[in-house]
């Protein structure tokens, strides 16, 4: 997996830590994507969170080694 410069975030270089919202567990990761009003994906992280954010921003990370939650 990529490692960016951001990493005490555990985030790839190029991605705000804005972006991207961190769950500790699937079930929250889900309840927070299911309230956004636009489309979210969810992909699990390389610190053992749950990373959720827009797809533009989860293709680049699938595209860097990560991978979909579910």
């Amino acid at each position: 997996m990529k490692q960016g410069k951001n990493t005490k975030d555990h985030l790839p270089e190029g991605i705000s830590r804005s972006e991207v919202a961190k769950f500790s567990t699937l079930a929250l990761a889900k309840g927070y994507r299911d309230q956004c009003i636009k489309l979210h994906l969810i992909v699990l992280g390389d610190d053992g969170l749950y990373w959720v954010a827009l797809p533009r921003i989860t293709e680049r990370l699938v595209g860097d080694g990560y991978e979909y939650a579910e």
